[in-house]
Formats: structure tokens, sequence, C-alpha cells
């Protein structure tokens, strides 16, 4: 029991180590929705009924938020009180697939009227193995990070140094200063194609202090004992629930013996009316 204690302790770690990286929280949020339950009432749809909270998917809590309708949009309009100075981030989950729904998020720039706006894809009509990004201009660029499945993190900073976008904490554009003031969700799927998965979108975040980056080392190591504590803590109890049942099964045994000893005790007789 202890050696696969060890086990399972050493194989938290490993995948900790390597593939958990949460992002730290922001000190000023402005706007935030991890659609647990419900969308805020900010959001509006292109197709209006067309988003739909769902359990399917979620990169944190139970829910996300998703579509499977063609050339599909979800929009926050903050237009009356736009970003000079801060972070809009949120997640999309890409399946890694050329065939499908292919998820993109995006800001405008200025005003979202004017079409100046930057977004980051998931789409094989682009560059078909790396997500790309469309700048101000329209244009589309190969970020040269490759698609993978899974969760991915997208943020659009603004400031007097300009304005940049990051996928998975990587700066893949970047330009002057603007204002950001629209957050647009999109999906996209060739017509005559059947989409085999629905995009789905989860933790959007507006904040107004700096650029939140992936955690230290220190204190993913901080994170990562408190998480190997919490299953220590789990484990004593496991062990404790078996020790029990382990006892339980010893008595039924023990009483299963005596029954057949005092069986053995009877006359031949009484053992053969019986079937014994």
């Amino acid at each position: 029991m202890k050696k696969r204690n060890l086990v399972l302790v050493c194989g938290l770690i490993l995948m900790l180590v390597f593939f958990w990286c949460p992002s730290a929280q922001a000190s000023t949020v402005v706007f935030e929705d991890d659609f647990e339950g419900s969308m805020r009432s900010e959001w509006f749809a292109n197709h209006p009924g067309t988003f739909q909270v769902t359990t399917e998917k979620a990169q944190n809590g139970n829910y996300s938020v998703k579509t499977d309708t063609f050339d599909n949009t979800l929009n926050y309009d903050f237009t009356s009180a736009p970003i000079t100075d801060g972070t809009i981030e949120a997640r999309f989950y890409d399946f890694a697939e050329n065939i499908g729904t292919y998820p993109s998020i995006s800001v405008d720039l200025l005003n979202q009227s004017q079409g100046k706006g930057c977004s980051v894809h998931a789409s094989p009509y682009f560059f078909q193995e790396n997500y790309s990004v469309r700048d101000g201009t329209s244009s589309i660029h190969d970020t040269g990070i490759a698609r993978t499945e899974g969760w991915h993190i997208v943020q659009f900073h603004t400031s007097a140094d300009g304005f940049k976008a990051y996928l998975d904490y990587n700066l893949v554009y970047q330009t002057g200063v603007f204002e950001i003031n629209y957050l647009q969700f999109g999906s996209q799927f060739k017509p005559d194609e059947t989409p085999i998965h629905p995009a789905y979108f989860d933790n959007a975040k507006i904040y107004t202090e700096g650029l939140v980056q992936p955690p230290t080392l220190e204190e993913r190591v901080e994170q990562l004992e408190q998480r190997v504590d919490a299953l220590e803590i789990e484990l004593t109890a496991t062990n404790n629930r078996v020790t029990i049942l382990e006892q339980a099964m010893q008595s039924v045994k023990n009483t299963i013996n005596n029954i057949m000893s005092y069986l053995n005790k009877l006359p031949n007789g009484i053992k053969k009316q019986i079937g014994l």
C-alpha cells in the first residue's frame, strides 16, 4: 500500500511540474465571466441563442460557453469605458483537427465599427499546422506556434508602451498605442462541412493593472507542495477506508470459518439431511 501511495504522489508531482501552468490573479478586475451556470447579461451574439453554457468542457470550474453555428460571434462591447492601460484575456479549446469548428478570440482597437482589430485563430484555412494572428490592418500572420489539443490562453495588453497580443504567454503581435473597447469570441467552418466539434471558450477577464504572467518556479513549487499535502491527506483517508474494509472482510471470513467448523462437527446423519 505504501509503495502504491508513493507512486501516486510521484506521478502527481511529475504531472503538475510539466503540464500544470495556471495564471496568476490580477489585482484589479473590471469584468470577469467564468460561465459557471450562466453568462453575464452584457454578452450578445450575432445569432441570438446560439451560444450556451455547457459542462462538456471547462478550463476551470464546471462550465464553459460553446457554439457550433457557422460564422458566429459572442460579443462584449465596452466602448463607454475603453481600456487604455490593462489586459483582456480569455481561453479557447482547440481539438487540433482540420475539420470542425475553429475558435478565435478577438479585440477591436479604437472603435469596433472601424474594423481595426486583432484576432488569434485556430484555423487550418490560414496556416494549417500553426495558430494565426490577424493584425490591425486585417493581414493574417503565422505565429509559428504549433496547434495542440487543449485549452489555450489569449491575452491582449495595451498601455502607453503600445499594444501586444499573446498566445500561451508568447508574444505574437505588437503595434502602437491603441485603446481596446470590444471583446469577441468567434467560430468558423466551411459552409459545406458538418462540424464535428463545437467551439468552446472560458474565463473571460478584463483587468487594469499590468499583464498576468505564468507563475514563477517558486510559486509553482509552493502550489505543488499544497496539492501534494492535500493528496497525502486523501491517501491517508483512503488507507483508513481500506483498512476498515479489510477488517470487515476478515470478520466475515472468520464467521464463515466458525460456521463451517460447527457444521463439520454435526453427526453424519444430520449432515446428510442438510446436504453436506
